[in-house]
């Protein structure tokens, strides 16, 4: 808000805006102030996440189990390793869940201090929780990679602070995965999961999801079909060279 109305006098100006979602604050905000030509786009991901694991392709599976040791099910959420992203909730939230089978995954860019103490807390909880499915902290590693641990993973989960429309839900829907996610920007509007509050509601839907693979399955479509409709990159561009062509002829 601080920000449009210290800029206003040079927003008005412009012919048209563009806003990734539907009454965000800034689409809110120029509306509500007499700015009409405003568009939504909303926001995309890699082609390559829409598409199914050839049959080719999935003669990998056992070379990405042994290379990163997934041998059962996972959660997974990727994001780079900082305070923001909190990935600390997401293991705390783990260990407590009562899970045996399901693995949790987290992959980031690079290595840095926050992911060694994520990687100190993990071997700490690990020794007091010798039954409980196993926390990978995976960083550095290829792209093709990580697209196809997160296509192979059970669940996607984010427990970040701050976020608007975030790249980590999108392409978990892109890949036909439901999410589990904190309330932050337009996680809440976006069909295929579930929103959690606290890390108790965290806990509640890791232990859920675990329980319910046919529930996983059916929002995991409702992503899938979502983000088919509406995230593709093609689509997108299409989009905003109407915009361009329509501003041309006026």
């Amino acid at each position: 808000r601080i920000f449009y109305t210290k800029n206003w006098k040079y927003i008005i100006k412009y012919d048209e805006a563009i806003h990734l979602f539907y009454h965000d604050s800034s689409f809110e905000y120029v509306e509500k102030h007499g700015f009409k030509h405003n568009h939504v786009i909303l926001n995309t991901c890699e082609k390559k996440l829409f598409s199914e694991i050839k049959s080719d392709v999935k003669n990998r599976n056992r070379e990405i189990q042994e290379k990163y040791c997934l041998f059962n099910p996972y959660y997974v959420y990727i994001a780079n390793f900082c305070v923001s992203k909190d990935q600390q909730r997401a293991i705390d939230a783990f260990y407590r869940a009562d899970i045996q089978d399901i693995d949790l995954v987290l992959i980031g860019t690079e290595k840095n201090s926050y992911c060694d103490s994520l990687i100190r807390k993990v071997e700490l909880l690990r020794k007091k929780n010798s039954n409980h499915g196993k926390v990978h902290i995976l960083f550095d590693i290829d792209r093709d990679d990580t697209i196809y641990i997160l296509k192979e993973s059970y669940a996607c989960i984010m427990s970040s602070m701050n976020e608007y429309f975030p790249i980590t839900i999108i392409e978990a829907m892109a890949a036909g995965k439901p999410y589990i996610s904190t309330n932050v920007g337009v996680v809440a509007c976006l069909p295929g999961g579930n929103i959690v509050h606290n890390t108790k509601e965290l806990v509640y839907w890791l232990e859920f999801y675990a329980k319910n693979k046919k529930y996983v399955n059916d929002m995991g479509k409702v992503a899938f079909d979502y983000a088919k409709s509406n995230l593709l990159l093609e689509d997108k561009v299409e989009q905003l060279e109407l915009i361009l062509k329509q501003l041309f002829v006026n």
